[in-house]
């Protein structure tokens, strides 16, 4: 009897852990499909050319600086420039070729949710440092929102 009980707690014993082997390595599997999915969309990106844009095309209104936003879906995006007209359509242009470094924005964009409309100022006239500090302020951790990094200078 003793030999009997100890016979089918070994063989259940052996069956889940024969099952959790299969199903690490079958999990295992799905992983590294995603992973090599996603070396693999980075390297597609990494290969397309980012856009520059010329800012000395687009007027400046002054020489200070300004925080800007883009929201969409009820989460807000901000930055800083000098020129908010040229680094508007450097986000733009980037978001339609694809090769935006936020992943976050790009695919907000690609989702149809980000347009011209989306841009406005948040506040201007300002000194760098007081524009980096107001971005601080705005984010004073990554992943708020649609910003990546926390404000501030980086």
């Amino acid at each position: 009897m003793f030999q009997d009980v100890f016979s089918f707690v070994f063989k259940v014993i052996f069956w889940f852990v024969v099952a959790g082997l299969v199903y690490s390595q079958f999990s295992h599997s799905r992983e590294y499909k995603k992973s090599q999915e996603r070396k693999r969309l980075l390297q597609e990106k990494r290969n397309k050319s980012k856009i520059k844009v010329n800012y000395s095309e687009y007027s400046k209104s002054n020489s200070r600086y300004c925080v800007y936003q883009i929201s969409s879906s009820g989460l807000t995006y901000y930055g800083v420039t000098s020129n908010f007209d040229a680094r508007m359509m450097s986000h733009l242009l980037n978001m339609k070729n694809e090769t935006h470094d936020n992943y976050l924005l790009q695919k907000e964009y690609d989702a149809g949710n980000i347009s011209k409309d989306s841009f406005s100022i948040y506040k201007d006239d300002l000194a760098s440092p007081e524009a980096y500090n107001l971005e601080f302020e705005l984010r004073p951790r990554p992943n708020m929102g649609w910003n990546l990094l926390a404000g501030g200078k980086h």
